[in-house]
Protein backbone atom coordinates (compact mmCIF):
# COMPACT_ATOMS: atom_id res chain seq x y z
CA UNK A 1 0.00 0.00 0.00
CA UNK A 2 1.59 3.39 -0.82
CA UNK A 3 2.26 5.34 1.53
CA UNK A 4 1.12 8.49 -0.32
CA UNK A 5 -2.62 7.40 0.01
CA UNK A 6 -3.28 9.91 2.77
CA UNK A 7 -2.11 13.54 3.40
CA UNK A 8 1.13 13.19 5.45
CA UNK A 9 1.72 13.21 8.75
CA UNK A 10 3.86 15.61 10.78
CA UNK A 11 6.73 12.42 11.03
CA UNK A 12 7.22 12.37 7.28
CA UNK A 13 7.97 16.08 7.13
CA UNK A 14 10.21 15.90 9.92
CA UNK A 15 12.67 13.81 8.23
CA UNK A 16 12.38 15.91 4.66
CA UNK A 17 12.69 19.21 6.97
CA UNK A 18 16.05 17.67 8.53
CA UNK A 19 17.63 16.76 5.07
CA UNK A 20 16.99 20.77 4.03
CA UNK A 21 18.09 22.20 7.26
CA UNK A 22 21.30 19.27 7.25
CA UNK A 23 22.08 19.98 3.48
CA UNK A 24 22.03 23.78 3.46
CA UNK A 25 24.13 23.92 6.63
CA UNK A 26 26.84 21.58 5.63
CA UNK A 27 27.08 23.60 1.94
CA UNK A 28 26.72 26.73 4.11
CA UNK A 29 29.97 25.27 6.61
CA UNK A 30 31.78 23.66 3.76
CA UNK A 31 31.16 26.31 1.07
CA UNK A 32 30.08 29.49 2.19
CA UNK A 33 33.39 31.67 2.14
CA UNK A 34 35.40 29.26 -0.16
CA UNK A 35 36.50 31.23 -3.20
CA UNK A 36 36.01 29.78 -6.52
CA UNK A 37 37.16 32.48 -9.66
CA UNK A 38 34.07 31.31 -11.63
CA UNK A 39 32.96 32.78 -14.99
CA UNK A 40 29.11 32.80 -14.05
CA UNK A 41 28.67 33.25 -10.02
CA UNK A 42 29.18 37.01 -10.34
CA UNK A 43 26.78 37.61 -13.07
CA UNK A 44 23.42 37.66 -9.87
CA UNK A 45 25.48 38.65 -7.44
CA UNK A 46 27.45 41.90 -9.22
CA UNK A 47 23.73 42.96 -10.66
CA UNK A 48 22.29 42.39 -6.96
CA UNK A 49 24.73 44.49 -5.36
CA UNK A 50 24.16 47.19 -7.98
CA UNK A 51 19.85 46.98 -7.50
CA UNK A 52 20.53 47.31 -3.98
CA UNK A 53 22.63 50.39 -4.41
CA UNK A 54 19.84 52.00 -6.22
CA UNK A 55 20.30 51.04 -10.10
CA UNK A 56 17.72 49.93 -11.84
CA UNK A 57 17.84 46.64 -13.60
CA UNK A 58 17.67 46.78 -17.54
CA UNK A 59 17.26 50.74 -17.38
CA UNK A 60 21.18 51.33 -15.88
CA UNK A 61 22.98 48.13 -16.33
CA UNK A 62 22.29 45.13 -18.57
CA UNK A 63 20.77 42.32 -17.18
CA UNK A 64 21.37 39.32 -18.33
CA UNK A 65 18.00 37.55 -16.94
CA UNK A 66 14.61 37.80 -16.05
CA UNK A 67 14.13 39.64 -13.01
CA UNK A 68 13.49 36.68 -10.24
CA UNK A 69 17.12 35.66 -9.32
CA UNK A 70 18.33 38.95 -9.05
CA UNK A 71 15.65 39.79 -6.99
CA UNK A 72 15.77 37.06 -4.48
CA UNK A 73 19.83 37.93 -3.99
CA UNK A 74 19.17 41.57 -3.71
CA UNK A 75 17.09 41.16 -0.06
CA UNK A 76 19.66 38.18 0.76
CA UNK A 77 22.06 40.72 0.71
CA UNK A 78 20.20 43.81 2.22
CA UNK A 79 18.64 40.81 4.96
CA UNK A 80 22.53 39.84 5.91
CA UNK A 81 25.09 42.17 4.54
CA UNK A 82 26.74 42.17 1.40
CA UNK A 83 29.22 39.24 1.83
CA UNK A 84 30.41 36.19 -0.42
CA UNK A 85 28.57 34.18 2.35
CA UNK A 86 25.59 35.94 2.04
CA UNK A 87 25.51 35.83 -1.57
CA UNK A 88 25.61 32.06 -1.71
CA UNK A 89 22.20 31.77 0.82
CA UNK A 90 20.12 31.74 -2.01
CA UNK A 91 21.57 28.31 -3.77
CA UNK A 92 22.37 26.65 -0.15
CA UNK A 93 18.60 27.32 0.74
CA UNK A 94 17.21 26.07 -2.89
CA UNK A 95 19.54 23.07 -3.01
CA UNK A 96 18.57 22.14 0.52
CA UNK A 97 14.97 22.49 -0.58
CA UNK A 98 15.42 20.68 -3.42
CA UNK A 99 16.60 17.72 -1.13
CA UNK A 100 14.27 17.94 1.70
CA UNK A 101 11.34 17.41 -1.11
CA UNK A 102 13.74 14.39 -2.55
CA UNK A 103 13.06 12.71 0.82
CA UNK A 104 9.68 13.99 1.20
CA UNK A 105 8.59 12.52 -2.28
CA UNK A 106 10.30 9.10 -2.12
CA UNK A 107 8.93 8.64 1.52
CA UNK A 108 5.84 8.99 0.06
CA UNK A 109 5.93 6.70 -3.25
CA UNK A 110 8.55 4.62 -2.09
CA UNK A 111 9.83 3.91 1.33
CA UNK A 112 12.44 5.89 3.69
CA UNK A 113 15.36 3.98 3.19
CA UNK A 114 14.92 4.31 -0.82
CA UNK A 115 14.37 8.48 -0.21
CA UNK A 116 17.53 8.62 2.39
CA UNK A 117 19.73 6.27 -0.13
CA UNK A 118 18.56 8.41 -3.51
CA UNK A 119 19.06 11.57 -1.42
CA UNK A 120 22.96 10.60 -0.80
CA UNK A 121 23.75 9.46 -4.75
CA UNK A 122 21.90 12.74 -5.40
CA UNK A 123 23.92 14.90 -3.22
CA UNK A 124 27.31 13.23 -4.39
CA UNK A 125 26.30 13.49 -7.88
CA UNK A 126 25.25 16.54 -8.11
CA UNK A 127 28.42 18.31 -6.41
CA UNK A 128 30.64 16.09 -8.40
CA UNK A 129 31.69 19.19 -10.35
CA UNK A 130 33.49 21.38 -8.31
CA UNK A 131 32.03 24.82 -9.41
CA UNK A 132 28.61 23.40 -10.23
CA UNK A 133 27.13 24.98 -6.17
CA UNK A 134 27.50 28.35 -6.72
CA UNK A 135 24.70 30.79 -7.43
CA UNK A 136 22.76 30.43 -10.54
CA UNK A 137 19.85 31.24 -11.67
CA UNK A 138 18.96 28.00 -12.82
CA UNK A 139 19.28 26.71 -9.08
CA UNK A 140 16.93 29.05 -8.09
CA UNK A 141 13.74 28.29 -10.52
CA UNK A 142 15.01 24.26 -10.22
CA UNK A 143 14.14 24.33 -6.41
CA UNK A 144 10.81 26.67 -7.33
CA UNK A 145 9.89 23.97 -9.92
CA UNK A 146 10.25 20.70 -8.01
CA UNK A 147 8.17 22.46 -5.01
CA UNK A 148 5.78 23.25 -7.59
CA UNK A 149 5.72 19.25 -8.78
CA UNK A 150 5.76 18.51 -4.94
CA UNK A 151 3.31 20.86 -4.04
CA UNK A 152 1.18 19.41 -7.20
CA UNK A 153 1.19 16.08 -5.84
CA UNK A 154 -0.10 17.14 -1.94
CA UNK A 155 -2.86 18.42 -3.65
CA UNK A 156 -3.41 15.29 -5.34
CA UNK A 157 -2.68 13.64 -2.52
CA UNK A 158 -5.04 15.86 -0.14
CA UNK A 159 -7.90 16.94 -2.39
CA UNK A 160 -7.50 20.35 -0.98
CA UNK A 161 -7.60 23.39 -3.06
CA UNK A 162 -4.66 25.60 -1.17
CA UNK A 163 -2.14 22.94 -2.51
CA UNK A 164 -3.00 23.54 -5.98
CA UNK A 165 -3.17 27.32 -5.81
CA UNK A 166 0.61 27.06 -3.87
CA UNK A 167 1.92 24.85 -6.47
CA UNK A 168 1.15 27.34 -9.09
CA UNK A 169 2.21 30.24 -7.09
CA UNK A 170 5.89 28.54 -7.06
CA UNK A 171 5.53 27.99 -10.70
CA UNK A 172 5.10 31.44 -11.54
CA UNK A 173 8.26 32.09 -9.07
CA UNK A 174 9.79 29.63 -11.08
CA UNK A 175 9.35 31.08 -14.03
CA UNK A 176 10.59 34.79 -12.81
CA UNK A 177 13.97 33.48 -12.11
CA UNK A 178 13.97 30.76 -15.44
CA UNK A 179 11.14 31.76 -18.56
CA UNK A 180 11.63 28.42 -19.46
CA UNK A 181 10.38 26.37 -16.45
CA UNK A 182 6.78 27.54 -18.15
CA UNK A 183 7.28 23.98 -19.59
CA UNK A 184 6.10 22.49 -15.87
CA UNK A 185 3.48 24.28 -16.10
CA UNK A 186 2.11 22.75 -19.37
CA UNK A 187 2.97 19.15 -18.00
CA UNK A 188 1.07 20.14 -14.93
CA UNK A 189 -1.77 21.20 -17.21
CA UNK A 190 -1.58 17.78 -19.48
CA UNK A 191 -1.74 15.67 -16.63
CA UNK A 192 -4.53 17.50 -14.53
CA UNK A 193 -6.03 17.89 -18.17
CA UNK A 194 -5.86 13.81 -18.71
CA UNK A 195 -7.49 12.67 -15.63
CA UNK A 196 -11.30 13.14 -14.83
CA UNK A 197 -10.98 13.26 -11.08
CA UNK A 198 -8.88 16.11 -11.26
CA UNK A 199 -10.16 18.60 -13.88
CA UNK A 200 -11.98 20.81 -12.05
CA UNK A 201 -8.44 21.58 -9.86
CA UNK A 202 -7.11 23.26 -13.01
CA UNK A 203 -9.03 26.62 -11.87
CA UNK A 204 -6.69 26.55 -8.82
CA UNK A 205 -3.64 25.61 -10.01
CA UNK A 206 -4.85 28.29 -12.81
CA UNK A 207 -5.60 30.98 -10.38
CA UNK A 208 -2.33 30.11 -7.91
CA UNK A 209 -0.27 31.03 -11.07
CA UNK A 210 -1.90 34.08 -12.33
CA UNK A 211 -1.84 35.91 -8.93
CA UNK A 212 1.62 34.92 -8.37
CA UNK A 213 2.67 36.51 -12.22
CA UNK A 214 0.10 39.16 -11.33
CA UNK A 215 1.99 40.42 -8.63
CA UNK A 216 5.42 39.96 -10.30
CA UNK A 217 3.96 41.65 -13.17
CA UNK A 218 3.10 44.47 -11.17
CA UNK A 219 6.24 45.00 -8.97
CA UNK A 220 8.31 44.76 -12.50
CA UNK A 221 5.41 47.91 -13.88
CA UNK A 222 5.45 49.63 -10.77
CA UNK A 223 9.49 49.63 -10.48
CA UNK A 224 10.19 50.28 -13.79
CA UNK A 225 11.94 47.69 -15.49
CA UNK A 226 8.93 46.16 -17.07
CA UNK A 227 10.00 47.79 -20.68
CA UNK A 228 13.75 46.67 -20.54
CA UNK A 229 12.56 43.38 -19.35
CA UNK A 230 10.81 42.78 -22.65
CA UNK A 231 13.67 44.27 -24.52
CA UNK A 232 15.84 41.77 -22.64
CA UNK A 233 13.88 38.56 -23.78
CA UNK A 234 13.66 40.14 -27.22
CA UNK A 235 18.20 39.99 -26.81
CA UNK A 236 18.46 36.96 -25.68
CA UNK A 237 16.44 35.31 -28.72
CA UNK A 238 18.24 36.74 -30.80
CA UNK A 239 21.64 36.42 -29.67
CA UNK A 240 21.64 33.21 -27.30
CA UNK A 241 20.78 29.98 -29.21
CA UNK A 242 23.31 29.98 -31.73
CA UNK A 243 26.50 30.46 -29.75
CA UNK A 244 25.22 28.15 -26.81
CA UNK A 245 23.91 24.69 -29.10
CA UNK A 246 25.28 21.68 -27.48
CA UNK A 247 24.71 18.19 -27.75
CA UNK A 248 23.08 16.29 -24.98
CA UNK A 249 25.16 15.21 -22.16
CA UNK A 250 28.15 16.71 -23.43
CA UNK A 251 31.32 18.77 -21.21
CA UNK A 252 33.48 21.48 -21.71
CA UNK A 253 35.97 19.96 -22.86
CA UNK A 254 34.98 16.53 -23.89
CA UNK A 255 34.93 13.33 -21.74
CA UNK A 256 38.14 11.81 -21.34
CA UNK A 257 38.57 8.03 -21.33
CA UNK A 258 42.34 6.62 -20.44
CA UNK A 259 41.53 3.73 -18.23
CA UNK A 260 38.67 2.19 -15.94
CA UNK A 261 39.44 4.99 -13.18
CA UNK A 262 38.74 7.44 -15.84
CA UNK A 263 35.86 5.71 -16.93
CA UNK A 264 34.20 5.59 -13.65
CA UNK A 265 35.43 9.38 -12.83
CA UNK A 266 33.13 10.08 -16.44
CA UNK A 267 30.40 8.51 -14.97
CA UNK A 268 30.24 10.57 -12.39
CA UNK A 269 30.41 13.81 -13.92
CA UNK A 270 27.83 12.27 -16.54
CA UNK A 271 25.34 11.44 -13.92
CA UNK A 272 23.44 14.46 -14.20
CA UNK A 273 22.51 13.56 -17.89
CA UNK A 274 22.49 9.53 -17.62
CA UNK A 275 19.64 9.55 -14.29
CA UNK A 276 17.24 11.38 -16.79
CA UNK A 277 17.69 9.14 -19.75
CA UNK A 278 17.72 5.94 -17.93
CA UNK A 279 14.48 7.42 -15.67
CA UNK A 280 12.45 8.04 -18.58
CA UNK A 281 13.98 4.56 -20.60
CA UNK A 282 12.93 2.57 -17.25
CA UNK A 283 9.50 3.89 -17.21
CA UNK A 284 8.90 3.55 -21.11
CA UNK A 285 9.99 0.08 -20.63
CA UNK A 286 7.62 -0.61 -17.05
CA UNK A 287 4.69 0.75 -18.59
CA UNK A 288 5.25 -1.76 -21.69
CA UNK A 289 5.85 -4.40 -19.28
CA UNK A 290 2.33 -3.53 -17.56
CA UNK A 291 0.41 -3.60 -20.55
CA UNK A 292 1.85 -7.01 -21.61
CA UNK A 293 1.04 -8.39 -17.72
CA UNK A 294 4.66 -9.07 -17.00
CA UNK A 295 4.41 -5.65 -14.19
CA UNK A 296 2.10 -5.46 -11.35
CA UNK A 297 0.21 -1.92 -12.10
CA UNK A 298 2.15 0.22 -9.61
CA UNK A 299 -0.49 1.85 -7.35
CA UNK A 300 -2.96 4.41 -8.47
CA UNK A 301 -1.93 7.18 -5.78
CA UNK A 302 2.05 6.87 -7.60
CA UNK A 303 1.69 9.44 -10.16
CA UNK A 304 4.68 8.13 -12.14
CA UNK A 305 3.78 9.30 -15.66
CA UNK A 306 3.28 13.05 -14.18
CA UNK A 307 7.32 12.56 -12.60
CA UNK A 308 8.14 11.50 -16.31
CA UNK A 309 6.32 14.20 -18.18
CA UNK A 310 7.85 16.80 -15.29
CA UNK A 311 11.36 15.04 -16.50
CA UNK A 312 10.48 15.78 -19.90
CA UNK A 313 9.83 19.27 -19.52
CA UNK A 314 12.61 20.44 -17.21
CA UNK A 315 15.42 18.27 -19.94
CA UNK A 316 13.67 20.81 -22.52
CA UNK A 317 14.48 23.96 -20.64
CA UNK A 318 17.92 23.63 -21.13
CA UNK A 319 18.28 24.29 -24.57
CA UNK A 320 19.84 24.84 -27.02
CA UNK A 321 22.54 23.69 -23.81
CA UNK A 322 21.66 20.83 -22.19
CA UNK A 323 24.99 19.75 -21.55
CA UNK A 324 26.16 18.35 -18.03
CA UNK A 325 26.89 21.45 -16.70
CA UNK A 326 23.18 22.56 -17.03
CA UNK A 327 21.56 19.38 -16.65
CA UNK A 328 23.15 19.16 -13.31
CA UNK A 329 20.26 22.19 -12.12
CA UNK A 330 17.12 19.64 -13.30
CA UNK A 331 18.14 16.56 -12.43
CA UNK A 332 16.02 16.22 -9.04
CA UNK A 333 13.07 14.79 -10.68
CA UNK A 334 14.93 12.39 -12.42
CA UNK A 335 16.42 10.85 -9.06
CA UNK A 336 12.94 10.99 -7.98
CA UNK A 337 11.44 9.22 -10.88
CA UNK A 338 13.97 6.48 -11.17
CA UNK A 339 14.33 5.84 -7.45
CA UNK A 340 10.06 5.02 -7.44
CA UNK A 341 10.35 3.19 -10.60
CA UNK A 342 13.06 0.64 -8.85
CA UNK A 343 11.22 0.60 -5.68
CA UNK A 344 7.70 -0.21 -7.76
CA UNK A 345 9.37 -2.62 -10.62
CA UNK A 346 12.79 -4.46 -9.07
CA UNK A 347 12.85 -7.32 -5.96
CA UNK A 348 14.39 -5.32 -2.85
CA UNK A 349 17.58 -7.64 -3.36
CA UNK A 350 18.12 -6.24 -6.98
CA UNK A 351 17.39 -2.32 -5.61
CA UNK A 352 20.60 -2.99 -3.19
CA UNK A 353 22.88 -4.12 -5.81
CA UNK A 354 21.79 -1.14 -7.68
CA UNK A 355 22.51 0.79 -4.58
CA UNK A 356 26.04 -1.01 -3.73
CA UNK A 357 27.33 -0.09 -7.09
CA UNK A 358 26.55 3.38 -7.17
CA UNK A 359 27.88 3.90 -3.52
CA UNK A 360 31.46 3.83 -3.67
CA UNK A 361 31.29 6.03 -6.68
CA UNK A 362 29.07 8.42 -4.34
CA UNK A 363 31.38 8.47 -1.40
CA UNK A 364 34.42 9.38 -4.08
CA UNK A 365 32.10 11.92 -4.90
CA UNK A 366 31.58 12.82 -1.53
CA UNK A 367 35.11 12.81 -0.26
CA UNK A 368 35.99 15.19 -3.21
CA UNK A 369 33.41 17.48 -2.23
CA UNK A 370 34.47 17.72 1.65
CA UNK A 371 38.57 17.58 0.49
CA UNK A 372 38.32 20.38 -2.00
CA UNK A 373 36.39 22.55 0.34
CA UNK A 374 38.77 22.39 3.39
CA UNK A 375 41.78 23.81 4.42
CA UNK A 376 42.91 27.14 2.13
CA UNK A 377 44.55 30.15 2.83
CA UNK A 378 42.18 32.89 4.72
CA UNK A 379 42.64 35.98 3.03
CA UNK A 380 40.63 39.12 4.07
CA UNK A 381 38.65 40.97 1.38
CA UNK A 382 36.12 43.53 1.14
CA UNK A 383 33.56 40.75 1.17
CA UNK A 384 34.28 39.07 4.46
CA UNK A 385 37.48 36.77 4.84
CA UNK A 386 37.52 33.73 2.77
CA UNK A 387 39.46 31.04 2.28
CA UNK A 388 41.53 30.99 -0.81
CA UNK A 389 43.71 28.02 -2.63
CA UNK A 390 47.22 28.61 -1.82
CA UNK A 391 48.04 28.89 -5.53
CA UNK A 392 45.74 31.93 -5.44
CA UNK A 393 45.95 34.01 -2.41
CA UNK A 394 49.15 35.42 -2.89
CA UNK A 395 48.18 37.02 -6.24
CA UNK A 396 44.38 37.70 -4.46
CA UNK A 397 46.28 39.38 -1.53
CA UNK A 398 48.62 42.07 -4.05
CA UNK A 399 45.67 42.69 -6.17
CA UNK A 400 43.46 44.26 -2.99
CA UNK A 401 46.61 46.23 -1.63
CA UNK A 402 46.63 47.86 -5.23
CA UNK A 403 42.72 48.07 -6.34
CA UNK A 404 40.79 49.60 -3.32
CA UNK A 405 37.36 49.73 -2.91
CA UNK A 406 35.34 52.10 -4.71
CA UNK A 407 38.03 52.22 -7.48
CA UNK A 408 37.14 52.24 -10.46
CA UNK A 409 37.34 48.81 -12.52
CA UNK A 410 36.41 47.24 -15.84
CA UNK A 411 37.04 43.64 -16.12
CA UNK A 412 37.26 42.16 -19.19
CA UNK A 413 35.36 39.78 -20.95
CA UNK A 414 33.97 37.76 -18.50
CA UNK A 415 34.60 37.49 -14.92
CA UNK A 416 31.85 39.73 -12.96
CA UNK A 417 32.44 37.84 -9.25
CA UNK A 418 35.30 40.13 -9.63
CA UNK A 419 33.46 43.10 -9.35
CA UNK A 420 32.12 42.01 -6.17
CA UNK A 421 34.83 40.49 -4.60
CA UNK A 422 36.80 43.80 -4.65
CA UNK A 423 33.79 46.28 -4.65
CA UNK A 424 34.89 48.16 -7.07
CA UNK A 425 33.02 50.72 -9.67
CA UNK A 426 32.24 49.07 -13.17
CA UNK A 427 32.28 52.76 -15.09
CA UNK A 428 29.92 50.42 -18.10
CA UNK A 429 26.44 49.33 -17.78
CA UNK A 430 27.94 45.42 -18.73
CA UNK A 431 28.67 42.96 -15.81
CA UNK A 432 30.46 40.97 -18.72
CA UNK A 433 30.96 40.85 -22.39
CA UNK A 434 30.40 37.57 -23.42
CA UNK A 435 32.01 36.56 -27.14
CA UNK A 436 30.00 35.16 -29.41
CA UNK A 437 26.65 35.99 -27.84
CA UNK A 438 27.58 39.77 -27.68
CA UNK A 439 28.56 41.81 -30.53
CA UNK A 440 29.59 45.59 -31.72
CA UNK A 441 26.17 46.81 -30.59
CA UNK A 442 27.27 45.97 -26.79
CA UNK A 443 30.68 46.82 -27.44
CA UNK A 444 30.41 49.83 -29.12
CA UNK A 445 28.14 51.24 -25.98
CA UNK A 446 30.32 49.46 -23.26
CA UNK A 447 33.96 51.17 -24.80
CA UNK A 448 32.07 54.54 -25.02
CA UNK A 449 31.23 54.05 -21.30
CA UNK A 450 34.35 53.30 -20.75
CA UNK A 451 35.61 56.82 -22.93
CA UNK A 452 33.75 58.99 -20.70
CA UNK A 453 34.90 57.47 -17.53
CA UNK A 454 37.74 55.84 -17.75
CA UNK A 455 38.70 53.28 -15.04
CA UNK A 456 42.27 53.31 -13.22
CA UNK A 457 42.49 49.82 -13.28
CA UNK A 458 41.69 46.56 -15.88
CA UNK A 459 41.45 42.87 -15.60
CA UNK A 460 41.93 41.45 -18.50
CA UNK A 461 41.97 37.91 -19.96
CA UNK A 462 42.93 38.37 -23.28
CA UNK A 463 40.88 35.09 -24.74
CA UNK A 464 42.07 32.44 -27.26
CA UNK A 465 40.72 31.24 -29.94
CA UNK A 466 41.26 27.56 -28.68
CA UNK A 467 39.70 28.48 -25.47
CA UNK A 468 36.42 30.42 -27.08
CA UNK A 469 35.66 27.45 -29.19
CA UNK A 470 36.10 24.78 -26.01
CA UNK A 471 33.29 26.26 -23.98
CA UNK A 472 31.46 27.26 -27.36
CA UNK A 473 32.27 24.66 -30.09
CA UNK A 474 29.23 25.80 -31.66
CA UNK A 475 30.77 29.65 -32.45
CA UNK A 476 33.27 28.57 -35.51
CA UNK A 477 31.69 31.04 -37.51
CA UNK A 478 31.70 34.04 -34.81
CA UNK A 479 34.41 35.85 -33.49
CA UNK A 480 35.62 35.44 -30.02
CA UNK A 481 37.48 38.83 -29.38
CA UNK A 482 35.90 42.50 -29.42
CA UNK A 483 38.75 44.14 -31.53
CA UNK A 484 38.50 47.51 -31.15
CA UNK A 485 37.31 47.71 -27.43
CA UNK A 486 40.70 46.02 -26.73
CA UNK A 487 42.62 47.95 -29.11
CA UNK A 488 41.71 50.91 -26.35
CA UNK A 489 42.62 49.00 -23.69
CA UNK A 490 46.37 48.81 -25.02
CA UNK A 491 46.65 52.16 -26.54
CA UNK A 492 45.73 53.75 -23.07
CA UNK A 493 47.00 51.10 -20.54
CA UNK A 494 49.98 48.67 -19.46
CA UNK A 495 50.53 45.48 -17.14
CA UNK A 496 51.53 46.57 -14.11
CA UNK A 497 55.01 45.37 -12.85
CA UNK A 498 55.47 43.10 -11.38
CA UNK A 499 52.53 40.96 -12.62
CA UNK A 500 49.55 40.66 -10.58
CA UNK A 501 47.19 38.46 -12.55
CA UNK A 502 44.21 36.68 -10.68
CA UNK A 503 41.76 33.94 -12.12
CA UNK A 504 43.62 33.90 -15.21
CA UNK A 505 42.99 37.70 -15.38
CA UNK A 506 45.68 40.37 -15.26
CA UNK A 507 46.27 43.57 -13.92
CA UNK A 508 46.41 46.83 -16.01
CA UNK A 509 46.73 49.94 -15.20
CA UNK A 510 46.04 53.35 -16.89
CA UNK A 511 49.17 55.51 -18.63
CA UNK A 512 47.29 58.43 -19.89
CA UNK A 513 45.54 60.86 -17.71
CA UNK A 514 41.98 62.74 -18.96
CA UNK A 515 44.29 65.37 -20.19
CA UNK A 516 46.31 62.80 -22.12
CA UNK A 517 49.94 63.44 -19.40
CA UNK A 518 51.41 59.94 -17.63
CA UNK A 519 49.38 59.13 -15.04
CA UNK A 520 51.03 59.75 -11.00
CA UNK A 521 50.35 55.94 -10.44
CA UNK A 522 52.31 53.92 -13.73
Amino acid sequence: MLRGGAPARGSEWLPAVGAFAGVAAILFWLRGTLLFFSNDEGIVLDAAERMLHGQKLYVDFFGYMSPGSYWLHEWALALFGISLRSGRLVMFFGFGLQCGLMVWLLSRLASRAVAWGTLVLFVAFESFQPGSLIPNHRWDSAALALSSIALSLQAYWSGRRRWWVAAGACLAAAVACTPSTVLIGAATAGWIGFRADLRRSFGWYAAGATLAAGGLFTGALLSGIWPGLLDQVHWLRANYGQVNWMPYGSVIGGYSVHGLMDAGLNFCLATPAVVPVAALAGYLAALGARRMGLLPAWPGQAPLGYLAACVVALIATTFPRPDVGHLVFVAAPAYILAAALLFWTVPPGARKVVFVILLPWALMSLGCLVSSSMGGVRVSTPVGTLRVQPDDAEALHRLLATVKRDDRLFVHPYMPLLYFLTQTENPTRFSFLAPGMMASPEERQALADLERQPPQWILWLPLSRAEFLRVFPNGTALDHRFRALEAWIERDYAPVSPEISVGGYRLWSRILSPAGQPASNH
